[in-house]
């Protein structure tokens, strides 16, 4: 990986004892990669060796501000901005058991009002330059914080993160599913990316919890929280109505399934294919739950670097209403009966 030590994982140590003691005996086993690779496409890629840290020093060497984020599978973990010539040191632990797990870190223009423009990404080698070597650290290194970036998946809440299953958090089908880590929510930025405005409806175990209606060229934030305790809650969002410049508009609190014959409304009900229509232009997970909006804090010591506030019901309209295991939990809590161990009541029927 540029030179440095490959992509990971504990099982180096052995292998590196199988190279010296064995001298060639050992055959088809995997490298254990670690360290840092630079992508074509313009991100950087990186992962320490389990139980070490590895430690990032960047240099934004452009004329601009810039926004560095890290990701891991597409999730965002968190993001820091460097003025020109501005110095960052970010620590990332090993990401995950296998070859396959890393961090990406991708760098962005920042807008007039000083935030990340997710429409301009860059090369992150052409506006920033490693200004002194990657070095191997220990996690509790206070010389190289994990800062703002949060590349610390592996160190922070094991226990929990060993507990969570690939159906915790965002996955796009046919239809759109999405549960946070237990106790927490997330958030996903949906893009109608057509002429038309769609109508998406949430659904949990089959019963709707809301619907809005996404404007044609146009982008909401939409909150989830973890839906309930069994790894098969999860909330699901479809698309349930495209309208049509010919088509008549629907009555005011009208759902949009209502019955209106598919000569009047095409593009209703099960006619819709949402990935014709709709993207996830972003998506945060680990955020907390609040009564008016999921929200996340990136923080470096007692300095506030980054407040992301993700609205439950989007231009206060009623919303997907996906914060079933959160009403209930707070219900429980104001009754004084909270249990962990309690599943997320069942939405009322509509």
């Amino acid at each position: 990986m540029n030179g440095l030590p490959k992509l990971k994982r504990m099982r180096g140590v052995a292998l590196a004892m199988c190279v010296l003691l064995f001298a060639g005996s050992c055959r088809n086993v995997e490298t254990i990669e670690h360290g840092l690779k630079h992508m074509p496409d313009g991100s950087l890629w990186m992962a320490s060796l389990q139980p070490t840290c590895g430690c990032v020093s960047l240099r934004n060497r452009s004329e601009n501000p810039i926004a560095l984020e890290s990701s891991y599978f597409g999730i965002e973990r968190g993001s820091i901005h460097l003025a020109p010539n501005e110095k960052t040191r970010a620590l990332f632990d090993w990401a995950g058991p296998d070859n396959s797990d890393f961090y990406s870190l991708n760098a962005y223009a920042v807008d007039a009002n000083g935030k990340l423009d997710k429409t301009r990404r860059l090369n992150i080698d052409k506006v920033t330059e490693e200004y002194a070597p990657f070095v191997n650290a220990s996690c509790n290194d206070e010389g190289c914080p994990f800062n703002g970036l949060a590349m610390n998946r592996m160190m922070d809440d094991t226990e929990e993160l060993e507990r969570e299953t690939a159906q915790r958090g965002i996955n796009y089908t046919s239809v759109i599913t999405a549960s946070a880590p237990q106790n927490e929510c997330g958030c996903m930025l949906l893009s109608n990316t057509t002429p038309f405005d769609v109508t998406l409806r949430a659904t949990f175990h089959g019963t709707e919890t809301g619907q809005i209606n996404l404007r044609a060229n146009s982008t909401e934030p939409v909150a989830f929280d973890w839906a309930g305790q069994l790894d098969t809650d999860v909330y699901v969002i479809e698309g349930v109505d495209v309208q049509t410049p010919n088509d008549p508009k629907l009555a005011a609190n009208q759902s949009a399934d209502a019955p209106t014959s598919l000569a009047e409304r095409p593009g209703t009900a099960m006619t819709v294919r949402l990935k014709d229509h709709v993207e996830i232009a972003g998506t945060l997970v680990r955020m907390s739950c609040g009564p008016d909006y999921a929200e996340f804090f990136n923080r470096h010591g007692t300095k506030q670097e980054t407040v992301v506030r993700c609205p439950w019901n989007p231009e206060n309209v009623r919303g997907l209403g996906m914060r079933v295991a959160y009403d209930h939990k707070h219900q429980l809590e104001k009754s004084g009966n909270a249990s962990p161990a309690t599943r997320a009541a069942t939405p009322p029927r509509q």
